[in-house]
């Protein structure tokens, strides 16, 4: 009996064993130290969010605009210390109460508000020390831009004249395309670039959105860089995407460990996570303001499952590790660090881009060469799964599940780590020789005297009695030791009587809840 419980507690962790779904970690392999950490934020609430959480996320990069002067303005977003883009044409809506994108027309009145809020923005910046790194002009021009072609290209133009005869240097990006069907086409990016130079304009930097595939991204990436190779006069120019994510999958975090694996690997210069509507199955918000992009609730503090795709990027590591998916929808991002002498793994699959659905889960194999550890040796592991939900709408994630605390071993210089029934649309965290105090944060447990909780027998083959004594038990959940839920009901009642039936042999966890603690047990079913 022994021998079997060990070796369904170490099940996830194996060597040299084939897997269906690979990923090759090689520090062998140049990692392109040019690649910036893409960790950007579109309009949020800072103010109002937990600050120390979201400080945790090291944001690089912040678009503001619309939400402005509803609590997330200039003000608010650079006590992060990002990079901060501003939305010009978010500013003159509001300053001239236009209410919708589609009413805006600049050219009214022969341009003179667009110019009065053009040089309004420009002299604040100015007076005010506040630098921003990008104008953006417009917003997805395809979706919501009323004027003529030529009305479109003299806003640019216009625009680029003023921000030049007030700042040193500015940087004005465009066209912000959105592909919202994702319909992607270099053609009109290139139309507009070579219409605002022949109309004696120019931009710093090409933007648009992406809002389907990650791995789609490089590929739009070359295309647009390979344009730009032909147009002398558009050298340096740098690209940008605004907005990410659609609606379907902006919350998931496989797809979101996808983006940032992809954005890394098509080196584009800025992202910003897209914002949308969410709600909890009951009440409906908007992310642009409220919840960070879907990082949090509605209440800007309880964090969901994609806060903690963003938080471990934020702490990848300092010496970056070139990952190799063989897969492209199974992916991963590896850091080391040097002082702490820890592996951190961000692993991520995404295929159904719905919430709440998920394609065929696999068995994913880590392979990890060359490793900055020493040769046959047995290093400390922890695994933490980051869940993707199982209804469609947003649910809090308090903290990542801790499925796993052991050993893996390295023969040579190599090892292997399985994470079998990798459910789609789930992220896997893997720490090896995890420094003090890296493994992100476990939810708050009250932990029962023995005498008051009471789960026998364990191990078991048919049934377990679970007590609790005075307190009814108002929940139980078991999970499969790669995390996944396997059963969860509620009750109103001091002793439950599990039925074990349906569930194969191995080492599982269940988790008691009662109306004023939480309590897990490891249980082992075994026949």
């Amino acid at each position: 009996m022994r021998l079997r419980v060990l070796t369904l507690l170490f099940a996830m962790i194996l060597v040299e064993v084939a897997a269906q779904e690979k990923i090759i970690i090689d520090r062998s392999q140049p990692f392109d130290t040019s690649t910036q950490f893409m960790q950007g934020f579109l309009h949020g609430n800072p103010l109002q969010s937990d600050s120390v959480a979201v400080a945790a996320l090291k944001p690089a990069f912040w678009r503001i605009g619309a939400y402005a002067l509803a609590g997330s303005g200039y003000e608010d977003a650079v006590r992060f210390n990002p990079l901060i883009t501003i939305n010009i044409n978010d500013y003159y809506m509001i300053a001239n109460n236009i209410t919708s994108q589609i009413q805006s027309q600049p050219w009214v009145n022969n341009w003179t508000q667009w110019d009065a809020t053009v040089t309004l923005l420009a002299t604040n910046s100015v007076t005010n020390n506040a630098a921003v790194a990008y104008w953006d002009a417009w917003g997805e021009p395809d979706n919501f831009w009323t004027g003529s072609y030529n009305q479109w290209i003299e806003m640019y133009r216009r625009t680029d004249s003023i921000l030049n005869s007030i700042l040193p240097s500015p940087k004005l990006i465009g066209p912000e395309f959105g592909f919202g069907s994702c319909n992607f086409q270099s053609a009109p990016i290139m139309m507009f670039l070579d219409s605002l130079h022949a109309a004696g304009g120019s931009v710093e930097g090409i933007s648009w959105h992406e809002f389907c595939d990650p791995e789609s991204v490089p590929v739009h990436v070359q295309e647009i860089r390979d344009s730009l190779a032909v147009r002398p006069w558009a050298s340096g120019i740098d690209i940008l995407i605004p907005e990410y994510a659609g609606p379907a999958n902006s919350t998931i975090p496989g797809w979101n460990a996808g983006w940032l694996y992809y954005f890394e690997q098509s080196k584009v210069n800025w992202v910003s996570h897209g914002c949308w509507d969410e709600n909890d199955g009951l009440v409906m918000w908007s992310n642009c303001h409220h919840g960070l992009n879907g990082l949090f609730m509605y209440d800007n503090e309880t964090p969901q499952p994609n806060y903690w795709v963003h938080r471990a990027y934020a702490e990848i590591g300092t010496e970056r590790i070139t990952t190799q998916p063989l897969h492209p929808r199974t992916v991963a991002l590896c850091g080391y660090d040097s002082t702490t002498q820890e592996m951190k793994i961000i692993a991520g699959r995404y295929y159904n881009s719905n919430l709440g659905s998920h394609n065929a889960p696999a068995n994913v194999e880590l392979k990890i060469l060359n490793s900055p550890y020493y040769a046959n040796a047995s290093l400390p592991v922890t695994i933490q799964r980051i869940p993707s939900n199982n209804v469609a709408h947003s649910v809090p994630c308090l903290s990542p599940q801790t499925i796993f605390n052991g050993t893996v071993t390295f023969t040579g210089d190599s090892a292997s780590i399985i994470l079998n029934g990798f459910i789609d649309g789930d992220v896997y965290i893997v720490y090896i020789n995890p420094a003090a105090g890296s493994v992100l944060g476990t939810q708050p447990e009250t932990v029962y005297p023995a005498s008051n909780i009471s789960i026998h027998p364990n191990p078991a083959g048919d049934a377990v009695q679970v007590n609790s004594g005075a307190d009814n038990i108002k929940r139980l959940t078991l999970y499969e030791i790669n995390g996944r839920v396997v059963f969860e009901r509620e009750y109103e009642s001091s002793e439950v009587q599990l039925d074990l039936h349906l569930f194969d042999e191995g080492v599982y966890t269940l988790v008691v809840e009662t109306a004023s603690a939480k309590f897990n047990s490891k249980i082992v079913i075994a026949r």
